[in-house]
């Protein structure tokens, strides 16, 4: 079976004219007529009678079809029966195929280099948020060291800083966050112990806090 879409491809590459056009799938009605024979016989007059274009204007026609590769035609000795032969077209076709292909690839390819490059830079600016909100958090614990003591703020920073299912840390998971009276609260629950063995029959490692 005959496929349209090669033509097209080619139409692609060299933009041929409605009467350029009309006259190739003239051509292919007569070849379905003759079973997609490679080469058909066609009468000069006949073809322009049934497009009602001139004879100059066929020649003009034909000769653009055959310079992009669409088929071939000979004359014989000035007779008006021209052979067109199609046998080359689908060589033709599937190089100018294989062309566009490459360029649609090369597009394609790019613009998932890009995608790819954008994920990359998301995900390392998400990560670099991530460790300054975890900084920011440290330093606002600092001061309160000497009140509380380094174990206790260890725990603490190492139990508010647990990352989330969404990736994010257990703090920003608070509407309000005040490190002084969160401590405060934390020193009289005993460091908060019960809620680590809720959460977790096994004790959080703690992460170093002040060296």
């Amino acid at each position: 079976m005959y496929s349209d879409k090669k033509f097209w491809e080619l139409h692609e590459a060299y933009q041929f004219t409605v009467t350029e056009i009309a006259l190739y799938f003239y051509l292919m009605e007569v070849r379905n007529k003759c079973l997609w024979a490679d080469s058909i016989k066609r009468n000069n007059a006949k073809i322009t009678v049934d497009l009602s274009i001139s004879f100059h204007t066929l020649q003009n026609a034909r000769n653009k079809l055959k310079q992009a590769g669409a088929f071939d035609f000979k004359t014989q000795n000035g007779s008006p029966n021209v052979i067109y032969t199609f046998a080359n077209f689908a060589k033709v076709s599937n190089e100018v195929s294989n062309e566009v292909s490459n360029e649609v690839g090369n597009e394609v390819g790019n613009e998932l280099i890009k995608n790819k490059k954008k994920e990359i830079d998301k995900s390392i600016s998400k990560k670099n948020n991530f460790e300054k909100l975890k900084a920011d958090f440290k330093n606002q614990i600092a001061p309160h060291v000497p009140k509380f003591g380094k174990d206790m703020c260890n725990a603490f920073f190492a139990y508010w800083t647990e990352k989330s299912k969404s990736g994010k840390m257990r703090f920003e998971g608070q509407k309000f966050f005040e490190v002084e009276k969160r401590l405060n609260t934390w020193r009289e629950n005993n460091f908060n112990k019960k809620s680590f063995e809720k959460e977790d029959a096994k004790p959080t490692k703690t992460i170093p806090y002040v060296q």
